[in-house]
């Protein structure tokens, strides 16, 4: 199965993931969203934490 992972050129690159991915038509996927841990009221939990984060 090829994945392409779509990180256009002048937009912030990381290793951990991608901007975008494109699959195959035949492929099954499961999307997970978020970026950053937040409370219930969208506030931002332990900054630099990122075990606290993922918790």
């Amino acid at each position: 199965m090829t994945i392409e992972r779509l990180n256009p050129e002048g937009m912030h690159s990381n290793s951990a993931y991608s901007q975008g991915v494109s699959l195959p038509p035949s492929a099954r996927i499961v999307l997970v969203g978020g970026q950053n841990g937040v409370d219930a009221q969208g506030r931002i939990v332990a900054r630099d934490d990122l075990a606290a984060q993922t918790a």
